[in-house]
């Protein structure tokens, strides 16, 4: 009820029409009650027409009070519509020139992004546009661009702004940046029939922002110090690179006279060379000193250049330094290195030697005797040479190594060789030797040193044949456990299962002869029947432990397939086993080798990997055995292959050097592990010992 009040009370205040016409009809029924009054007869009289002409002339005036209150607003609302048509007409037209005068691409879309309407530079691009869908109206990919941001505008009932990199589109020469936007448009329920788009083309105002950004990423990252100063010498900027220099932090020296970096001698030589650089607009370059925030002089390179406005104004330098502290100091050094090297060689125990690329000697100093027996006079004036008293072997040796040959050398090369002294006798000796080359690039002479290196090469020797020897001792050793370990387990198997099965038939036979009704004596006989079993079944463990008798009876395939499936049914980690030959006959120790290298690397996987899987892989091919064994565990990492407590490994590998072949062990962190064995089977087959 309230609600249909309010509408009516909303139309009267809104329409003086009907409040003008409600009154009149008010009035007239007022009139007619007031005559009706009068006229209490009941039978009609003739003066009763000038009631009904009174009340007709009023309502003949009333109404035409009305129809010309009517006409007046009519004629007002006409003249206000006009006005109104010529302001929206002014202003359609205003904002048509103001659109046409922008240079940015604005477009009127609707629901499926199908162009309504366009300015002047949208057309300027495809005249045909209105009535198109905006992506092929512009040639770009649909979705993207305009479609994106309208698209969000639309869904969000908000304005989406932002720059987007968009592929070349028509009117576009190169790939560009576009700034867009897009304003969603309501009707009167707020439901969106479709956005305006503004797209602008910032392609060039995104490559100054990435030169501005590549340029000071540069000055950023760089070590030299570059700043900026004006012409009065006041410092405008600082880097990193200065701050390193100096020792001054932004924050400390920016607003602050250059001046505080200079001596006072050089003042004077720095504003000279602003002045010039000014006036003439060139680049200077020179070298200065300067100081720290710590006092302390450093050499500096330095480059001045001027640096103008948009207008060409010219408003200051932009200076370059280098810190070249270090190489000014290693110049002074070098000076000084060639007396003290003539001084050093003196007392040098070795010899120091000089020659040409002809290796004609230049210089000999040092122990040249007390190493060669021969004075150096003997080498200088030619009666002797160095490569004569080369040993022979050592000589054919020396003469296929690249540092030996001039035009192949590297600029750096250590050689270790023997020579034959005045004596006779033959000592070790360590050569190094620097090729030296002119600014051509030719080798322009050869220099270096000669060690006496005799008695820790004969250490060396020494240490690597007790080395062999207690490898061949851990083999030896290793192949006579092996021995026993076979030797045990057949006489366990042998000797200890032949007794347990007799026992066994024996308790099978006192169980016959045991009269019925003892319970207890048949339990006990059947208990001891059981643990006659599982001893047997201990008995054959520990033996097939000790020595796996398929090995003996079968085999190295079978034995290594069989040692496969005892893995994963001990681990229940599935092991795969693949081979890609047939039987090999090894000899026994080198089948048992490698027998024990696998086992190995299966213990090492169930103990410590964490493996689900396990492929393990023999291929024979070309006289070639390979052997892998791969996990999807955790991985070994690489410090753990180094670990001298790592015996397991150890034992791999010594039993793979043993064969004459080599193992090799790979892990990747959460990965997996990888073990590979390559073994030559002609040298295996031809192997007696």
């Amino acid at each position: 009820m309230k609600k249909s009040e309010n509408i009516y009370i909303a139309l009267w205040n809104k329409s003086a029409a009907l409040r003008e016409a409600v009154i009149i009809v008010v009035l007239t029924i007022l009139v007619s009650i007031i005559a009706i009054a009068f006229d209490v007869s009941d039978s009609f009289r003739p003066d009763s027409y000038n009631e009904i002409f009174i009340v007709s002339i009023f309502l003949t005036v009333a109404s035409l009070i009305f129809g010309y209150r009517r006409w007046q607003d009519y004629k007002h609302e006409v003249l206000e519509r006009k006005n109104a048509e010529y302001r929206m007409e002014k202003s359609r037209t205003q904002l048509q020139a103001v659109h046409d005068g922008i240079p940015d691409i604005i477009i009127q879309v609707d629901k499926n992004m199908r162009i309504l309407w366009a300015n002047r530079a949208a057309l300027e691009i495809n005249q045909y546009a209105i009535g198109q869908r905006s992506f092929s109206a512009l040639s770009y990919t649909e979705g993207t661009f305009i479609d994106a941001y309208c698209k969000w505008a639309m869904e969000m009932k908000r304005i989406e702004k932002g720059i987007k990199y968009s592929p070349m589109i028509t009117g576009t020469h190169d790939d560009s940046y576009w700034e867009c936007i897009a304003v969603p448009l309501q009707d009167k329920n707020d439901e969106i029939f479709g956005a305006i788009a503004i797209a602008r083309d910032v392609s060039q105002r995104m490559r100054t922002e990435h030169t501005w950004n590549l340029l000071a990423s540069i000055v950023e990252s760089s070590n030299d110090a570059i700043y900026g100063i004006t012409i009065d010498g006041t410092i405008l900027n600082w880097n990193p690179g200065a701050e390193k220099t100096y020792g001054y932090t932004a924050g400390e020296i920016v607003g602050k006279n250059v001046a505080i970096l200079l001596p006072a001698d050089r003042r004077n030589e720095l504003f000279d060379k602003i002045e010039t650089v000014m006036r003439k607009k060139v680049v200077e370059r020179f070298e200065s000193i300067r100081i720290r925030k710590d006092n302390s002089e450093i050499y500096i390179t330095l480059t001045l250049c001027p640096f103008l406005d948009a207008t060409g104004r010219k408003i200051g330098i932009s200076t370059i330094e280098r810190d070249i502290t270090l190489r000014r100091q290693a110049q002074l050094a070098v000076q000084e290195s060639e007396e003290r090297y003539r001084s050093f060689v003196q007392n040098f125990k070795g010899i120091a030697f000089r020659s040409d690329p002809d290796y004609r000697p230049i210089f000999f100093h040092g122990a040249v005797e007390e190493i060669t027996g021969y004075t150096a006079e003997d080498f200088l004036e030619g009666n002797i040479s160095w490569n004569s008293i080369i040993v022979d072997d050592d000589r054919q040796i020396l003469q296929q190594h690249p540092g030996y040959k001039p035009d192949l050398s590297s600029y750096d090369t250590d050689l270790e060789y023997r020579i034959i002294r005045k004596d006779g006798t033959a000592i070790w000796v360590q050569e190094h030797s620097q090729n030296i080359y002119d600014e051509a690039g030719n080798l322009h002479l050869i220099q270096g040193t000669v060690h006496n290196i005799d008695q820790r090469k004969q250490a060396e020797i020494g240490l690597k044949d007790s080395r062999e020897q207690f490898r061949n001792l851990a083999i030896h050793l290793d192949t006579v456990r092996e021995e026993e370990r076979k030797q045990i387990a057949f006489e366990i198997h042998d000797e200890l299962g032949y007794a347990l099965t007799a026992m066994k038939l024996d308790l099978a036979w006192l169980n016959k002869k045991v009269p019925g009704g003892q319970p207890k004596l048949n339990e006990r006989m059947r208990e001891m029947g059981e643990l006659i079993d599982s001893t047997i079944k201990k008995i054959r463990s520990i033996s097939t432990q000790l020595r796996p008798s398929i090995l003996d009876h079968f085999g190295l395939v079978a034995a290594m397939e069989w040692q496969a499936k005892e893995f994963q049914k001990r681990s229940a980690v599935r092991c795969n086993f693949t081979v890609e030959a047939d039987e090999i006959k090894f000899d026994d120790k080198f089948s048992i080798a490698v027998f024990r290298i696998l086992q190995e690397a299966l213990t090492n996987i169930a103990r410590y990997a964490r493996a689900t899987r396990v492929d393990v892989n023999l291929i024979i091919k070309s006289n070639l055995l390979s052997l892998t064994v791969e996990d999807n565990g955790i991985g070994i990492k690489p410090e753990q292959l180094g670990k001298r407590k790592t015996f397991g490994l150890l034992g791999m590998r010594e039993r793979a050097n043993f064969m004459g072949g080599d193992l090799d062990i790979s892990g990747v962190p959460d990965i997996g592990t990888k073990i590979e064995l390559n073994v030559p089977i002609k040298l295996t087959e031809a192997s007696d010992d």
